[in-house]
């Protein structure tokens, strides 16, 4: 052994003076290489005749026993596989069954919030909307609301002046719903939480169903800012098409008589370029001088009945 250390010693010395150090770094480079090659290869052929196991990659999600007739038996769980994820390398004896590993499905994950009781009746103080949780909203709430207004929140161009004549739904954000329609003249710099953070160049389309069990002549009164169409039954009752000047603020009033049963009720409304808003509707009962916001929790169906 001694002799083999030597000689090659005695080669690595010839071929650095002979050649350089490059070449030496070369050659030895090439020699780690093909001994790497020659070793790889015969473990290859060993393998491949003396054969003892066999090996596979399990796939996720499958549950099945599999019986080796033989060390050469191949296992193929899937055909054609685009992507094959392999979760676990196992090796087994042949003529044995293999349970293959499993990976359990996803579980269906569920949310729970815990939101204020303004925020699920939009019951709010929203002339002291600073004050207020951040999931409260002006206009409505996220939160599907029975016996309420459904608005759908449009963007709209800027600097919007008029009330839009169509409201495409190609400009639709989302839906909110509320109770009533009282929002006093407001600095609204949040938007719509928990739909958007869009706070000027807005509109919003209210409509419901109410149920009138009192039948006379109601007066319905509209203020907004900026433009908005108040329809009952579909007849237009009250409108600002444009941004008001400061000199029509107030209510604008409407007479209806309606009969006992279901009516419709419809609100279009828009907010343009500044963030101030305002949107009230408010109402007059039959032999009553005083003047409430319009709730839909006085306009409830009789039991049993629907306004279907």
């Amino acid at each position: 052994m001694n002799w083999f250390g030597s000689y090659i010693y005695r080669l690595i010395l010839y071929v650095r003076q002979k050649y350089g150090l490059l070449v030496l770094c070369l050659l030895v480079s090439v020699g780690l290489h093909l001994v790497i090659l020659f070793g790889f290869g015969s473990y290859t052929l060993f393998r491949y005749y003396f054969k003892r196991d066999v090996q596979f990659d399990a796939l996720p999600f499958q549950k099945k026993n599999v019986k080796l007739r033989s060390i050469s038996h191949k296992i193929q769980l899937q055909r054609n596989p685009k992507q094959v994820r392999v979760i676990r390398r196992i090796s087994i004896d042949r003529m044995s069954k293999v349970a293959l590993p499993t990976v359990p499905k996803k579980e269906k994950l569920t949310r729970k919030f815990e939101v204020s009781k303004s925020f699920l009746t939009a019951d709010a103080n929203f002339d002291k909307y600073s004050e207020l949780d951040i999931e409260s909203g002006l206009f409505g709430t996220v939160k599907r609301l029975d016996h309420a207004f459904e608005g759908k929140v449009y963007r709209l161009d800027r600097n919007t002046s008029e009330l839009p004549r169509r409201w495409p739904s190609s400009r639709l954000i989302g839906t909110i719903y509320t109770r009533k329609i009282d929002v006093p003249i407001t600095l609204n710099t949040r938007g719509f939480p928990g739909l958007t953070n869009l706070h000027r160049d807005y509109g919003i389309v209210y409509v419901g169903k109410f149920y009138v069990r009192n039948p006379g002549k109601y007066t319905f009164l509209l203020d907004t800012d900026d433009g908005s169409c108040l329809r009952v039954d579909g007849n237009k009752l009250c409108e600002f098409t444009a941004i008001r000047s400061s000199s029509r603020f107030g209510f604008m009033r409407a007479e209806k008589y309606l009969d006992e049963g279901p009516h419709t009720i419809k609100l279009e409304f828009f907010q343009g370029f500044h963030a101030n808003c305002q949107c009230q509707l408010w109402l007059i009962k039959p032999g009553s001088t005083e003047s409430n916001a319009f709730d839909m929790l006085d306009f409830l169906p009789p039991r049993g009945q629907n306004f279907d």
